[in-house]
């Protein structure tokens, strides 16, 4: 004779009594995005600075050395049009660098467009300037690169810089870094 059999009683977990792994409903949050690195982009707005320094530099010095020399009456029109126009391009570069400062696309876009606008205003000068009767571009390149005068060192100095501010402002991390923050509480 023997004890009645009594049911087991369920387990609250089954397998064993032990919980399953497993994500719980709803799954886990997402992790925290990564903040974007500014280094690209402090090296693009120091680059635009230093093109915008070096083409107005280049720019008066041009004006300085004709108003000693000949005149500024013999600059010819496409000069005076050379001079205006990297002078446009160093305050769209400054003001695209204060826009970056304050973390605005807008500033990133007029850097890009600088520092394009900036590249070309080196290469085509003698185009503009109608030297290329004279000199053709294998001459001007060769008196640009000779580092024999302030005007021509300042151009190539600004090239440089104008090349490296294209290529850091262009980088994906440049505009990551400038889009605008998300503020405020998740899920709000």
């Amino acid at each position: 004779m023997g004890y009645p059999q009594q049911p087991y009683p369920q387990q609250p977990y089954p397998y064993g009594g032990y919980p399953q792994g497993g994500y719980p409903p709803g799954g886990y949050p997402q992790p925290p995005a990564r903040p974007a690195n500014p280094a690209t982009a402090i090296l693009a707005l120091l680059f635009a600075l230093l093109m915008a320094a070096c083409f107005t530099w280049a720019s008066i010095n041009f004006l300085v050395s004709f108003s000693r020399g000949p005149g500024l009456g013999f600059v010819s029109g496409g000069g005076l049009v050379i001079v205006v126009s990297r002078f446009v391009v160093a305050g769209m570069a400054l003001l695209g660098g204060a826009l970056m400062l304050a973390r605005l696309k807008a500033g990133g876009v007029l850097v890009l467009i600088a520092a394009f606008l900036g590249i070309l205003s080196v290469l085509l000068e003698p185009v503009v300037s109608e030297l290329f009767s004279v000199f053709g571009f294998g001459r001007y390149f060769e008196l640009l690169f000779s580092f024999v005068a302030t005007y021509t060192t300042l151009l190539v100095f600004g090239l440089v810089t104008a090349v490296s501010t294209l290529v850091f402002a262009v980088l994906p991390a440049t505009f990551k870094w400038l889009a605008p923050q998300r503020r405020g509480y998740p899920g709000y």
